[in-house]
């Protein structure tokens, strides 16, 4: 099967608008904003400065950010590097929230070499992720945006049915790449994979079976699709989800 793909999904334009004035980030919300901001000490010596927000706080900054940015553009341009992480971060703590606690999330925006990509608040504890993005086997997003952005090409295929088959596998190899990079403080890092896949049918079971023996790299491990969460495994102050959460379908970048 093919899907085939309006010009209109060249911008990402089926994101929610809730606040499109230009002003949602003027000074007087960023000092409001800025309440909730942290600093983290780490072991390395470093101090990083983190804007925390609420879920849905953070997921209308990026519907703000990407506003006219074609998907060309955002997966080529190193400027937005960072944008496609507060889709999900943002996402993972609406799904939090829903199954586990209240939180608040932050992402890592400064130029220290820490581990952390974002972070979660909850119940005043600060819980450190590495995100990791795994998508269909042999598929090169941001080559397939330019392509639609040249009209080179009008349709990709759509084969919705290969996530639940193959999809525990590539998740699984997904987390063998972040092993194989030997963080140095991967037993208190969590790690936080999104499947950017068709994940229709795609059982927790399987991936539980597929990534068993990666169970104690990191101090847990969670899957996120655009709109199902659950944990692999977690440790009480973080909690766990134990089984699929399902909570409201969201167009992925």
């Amino acid at each position: 099967m093919i899907a085939r793909l309006p010009n209109q999904a060249l911008q990402l334009t089926h994101y929610s608008a809730l606040f499109q004035s230009a002003d949602i980030f003027t000074p007087p919300k960023r000092a409001v904003m800025g309440q909730l901001s942290a600093t983290l000490g780490r072991t390395s010596g470093h101090s990083v400065h983190l804007q925390y927000l609420k879920p849905q706080l953070l997921e209308q900054r990026f519907d703000r950010e990407v506003a006219g940015i074609t998907q060309a553009e955002l997966f080529h341009n190193p400027r937005y590097q960072k944008i496609t992480e507060w889709w999900v971060a943002a996402r993972f703590g609406l799904g939090y929230e829903m199954f586990v606690n209240p939180c608040d999330v932050a992402i890592n925006e400064g130029d220290h070499d820490l581990d952390a990509d974002m972070f979660l608040k909850a119940s005043e504890i600060q819980h450190a992720f590495q995100i990791a993005e795994v998508q269909e086997e042999g598929r090169r997003r941001a080559q397939e945006y330019r392509k639609f952005e040249e009209g080179t090409i009008s349709s990709v295929p759509y084969l919705p049915g290969r996530g639940a088959i193959e999809g525990p596998v590539w998740i699984a190899n997904g987390i063998e790449k972040k092993v194989k990079k030997r963080y140095a403080d991967a037993k208190n890092l969590n790690l936080l994979i999104y499947a950017n896949f068709s994940a229709t049918q795609l059982k927790y079971e399987d991936i539980l079976d597929a990534t068993q023996q990666y169970r104690n790299e990191f101090k847990s491990i969670w899957v996120l699709t655009n709109h199902l969460i659950a944990s692999l495994y977690s440790y009480p102050e973080l909690g766990h989800i134990n089984g699929w959460g399902t909570f409201e379908i969201q167009p992925s970048p």
